[in-house]
Order: structure tokens, then C-alpha cells, then sequence
């Protein structure tokens, strides 16, 4: 909904589509004077590099999560088999499909 709202920004007056090099594509256009285009470029802009960070973030959170997972497992065979397959309160798998689901959910 919000890629929708952005997308159709320049429909309103908010920005500018301009066709690009070689002639064949429509982007936003960079090369304005005007401070309303380039209001609506900065939010672009700032709006993709929070998508990319948020993607990089989620990707680590789920990469230390089953990599702590994985060595939890491995150190707690020498325990119990109920300790060893409980993370946090949660079961190994059930840890998993968490991970999966917020891979699957990132923009």
C-alpha cells in the first residue's frame, strides 16, 4: 500500500516522471530544478535505503538467530535430550519457521 501511495505521488504533482537514456524507460527525474521534484526524489530516495536496511537487518537478525540455534544444538548433546532441543523456551523447529517467515516476509 505505501509503494502504491509513493508510486502514484507524481500523478498528483508531487514529482516528476521523466523518460531516461536511451529513450526506451520512465524514472523519477534527477535532474529538476524545481524543489517540489526534488522533495519528492529525497523521500524516494530515504524510503529505499530504509527498505534496504531494514532487509539487511532482518537478514542478520535471522543469520545469528540460527547460527546461535545450531551451536545451542550441537553443545547440548551432552545434556539432556529435552535441554537440547529447546531454544529459548521454544523448539528448534519451531525456532526455524519463525526465521523462514520473517526471510519469506522482508520487503
Amino acid at each position: 500500500m505505501v509503494a502504491v501511495s509513493v508510486a502514484s505521488l507524481p500523478l498528483i504533482g508531487f514529482g516528476e516522471i521523466g523518460l531516461q537514456y536511451p529513450y526506451t524507460w520512465c524514472f523519477i527525474d534527477y535532474y529538476t530544478d524545481n524543489k517540489t521534484d526534488r522533495g519528492y526524489n529525497y523521500l524516494f530516495a530515504f524510503l529505499e535505503l530504509l527498505m534496504i536496511t531494514v532487509t539487511v537487518t532482518c537478514n542478520c537478525i535471522v543469520l545469528y538467530t540460527l547460527l546461535r540455534t545450531k551451536m545451542r544444538g550441537l553443545s547440548g548433546r551432552k545434556n539432556s535430550f529435552t535441554e537440547s532441543r529447546t531454544f529459548s523456551g521454544y523448539s528448534r523447529r519451531f525456532a526455524e519457521c519463525q526465521m523462514a517467515v520473517l526471510l519469506i516476509g522482508t520487503p
